[in-house]
């Protein structure tokens, strides 16, 4: 070991004792194979997931230096486990999905791609296998009663225009979704995926944020009376970017205030790939979010970039982790985000260079602003570094809207809030423009714009 930061338990290792749910039995997972038509061993992933499931003890989430956050109200006995037993699918508007087989991509729901036997190959080869694993019980819960997923092949060569966009709604009890995304050798595409609830007023989802200002602000307050149910979402998106391939994958999260949100991303990047993730958290009630890329072949590149907007008594959990296997691989970290209210949030990433992997670099940087005495931050960045000849840097801040800069603005003739909602525009957009992507950036922009109260239109030409 050549050089390593203090490292800190902030995954979900960290555990009380072992807790049953009747609930959650046998019977229910041989029900819900059942009723979706499974083969034999797509069963048998989710019996060995169950008894991992029932063998681990819950997790705690008290974790961060300075910052406490407990999901005290999880309670999986509370699950509505019998809506698993009704198929669901992932709906995707016909137009677009016409577009995208005219340039040749794949896109299929699991249990359709199943019933062919390559696609079938694909599944049994990639789902949750070498990406995300059953390594705890919240993931092994996910494996053991996922109830609907997508395949998105890009084939050999093949070049999307445009964005893929896929929108996940929803409901208002329980949620396993996945996603499969295998580029093959110098394939092409960016893919965005909307998150939002169903209920009345969060079924306003992402792309209507985008095209309407005047939304209510409160629009992911659900008011609902099904308060004895546990709003739940849990999500694996497993990406596979094979040799030269060029894949970007995006995600919105903006569900109502009632949801657990629980987000495993994983990325294998092959030799000369390049793959980028953009993450940005803006909805739930609490949130535990992670996002990996697994630098497998030399030559490879990998941005990691994250927005996050937490209010009112939202809880977030955020990590990001990029693991350098081999020589020669490239990654960039990069996270922002604002506390307000009484709001939580703790970043946690890690670049780890191993040993094969000299001449290597990485950088990473996570900065937050706290709107308020009351909010809550931890930022905690970390680098384990096991090969000298390589270049790893890393930062981060937290803290007030810096006070010369507000001074600075209100000398030439702004108002205090006027001023403050000026920074802020500038923090975000700083990472708005590195995205750059314009069927993102005008969803997030009036997202955040809209709940920080910053009008619309003096943001239109932005993008121009």
């Amino acid at each position: 070991m050549i050089a390593k930061t203090e490292t800190l338990n902030t995954e979900l290792k960290k555990t009380v004792p072992r807790k049953t749910f009747p609930n959650i039995t046998e019977d229910l997972i041989r029900d819900i194979s059942k009723a979706r038509d499974e083969p034999k061993w797509l069963l048998d992933k989710r019996l060995s997931a169950l008894k991992l499931f029932n063998e681990s003890a819950m997790p705690d989430f008290k974790y961060g230096i300075t910052v406490k956050m407990n999901a005290v109200e999880l309670d999986y006995n509370k699950l509505e486990v019998d809506s698993l037993l009704q198929k669901k699918s992932i709906e995707i508007e016909k137009k677009r999905l016409e577009e995208y087989v005219k340039q040749g991509i794949i896109i299929l729901d699991f249990y359709e791609a199943l019933k062919q036997k390559k696609y079938e190959e694909l599944i049994k080869k990639y789902f949750m296998t070498e990406c995300v694993k059953a390594k705890d019980k919240i993931v092994a819960l996910h494996a053991a009663l996922f109830s609907r997923g997508l395949l998105i092949y890009i084939p050999k060569g093949k070049q999307i225009n445009g964005t893929v966009e896929i929108d996940f709604e929803v409901d208002n009890s329980l949620n396993f979704d996945n996603i499969l995304v295998i580029g093959e050798e110098n394939s092409k595409a960016t893919i965005v995926e909307n998150i939002f609830a169903a209920d009345n007023k969060s079924k306003i989802n992402n792309k209507e944020h985008a095209n309407n200002k005047n939304i209510d602000k409160d629009n992911n307050n659900n008011n609902n009376e099904t308060h004895n149910l546990l709003q739940y979402r849990s999500s694996v998106v497993e990406i596979i970017a094979n040799p030269s391939s060029n894949l970007i994958f995006c995600s919105v999260q903006n569900l109502n205030r009632e949801t657990f949100n629980f987000s495993f991303k994983t990325a294998i990047i092959e030799k000369d790939a390049v793959f980028n993730w953009v993450d940005a958290c803006m909805g739930s009630k609490f949130s535990h979010a992670e996002t990996t890329s697994l630098m497998k072949g030399a030559g490879s590149r990998t941005n990691n970039w994250g927005m996050f907007l937490a209010d009112k008594e939202q809880q977030f959990g955020i990590h990001a982790n990029t693991i350098h296997f081999t020589h020669n691989t490239i990654s960039d970290m990069l996270t922002r985000g604002i506390i307000a209210d009484k709001a939580k949030t703790i970043y946690q990433g890690l670049i780890h260079i191993q040993q094969p992997a000299g001449q290597s670099n990485g950088y990473q940087r996570a900065d937050a602003i706290l709107m308020s005495d009351t909010a809550e931050a931890d930022v905690i960045p970390m680098l384990e570094i096991d090969n000298s000849d390589v270049r790893c840097t890393h930062g981060s801040t937290v803290g007030q809207i810096d006070k010369e800069k507000l001074f600075y603005l209100m000398a030439r003739g702004m108002d205090e809030e006027t001023a403050r909602k000026e920074l802020i525009r500038g923090f975000y957009e700083q990472m708005l423009a590195r995205i750059n992507i314009k069927e993102l950036t005008g969803i997030l922009r009036a997202i955040i714009y809209e709940r920080l109260g910053i009008e619309q239109e003096s943001i239109i030409n932005i993008d121009k």
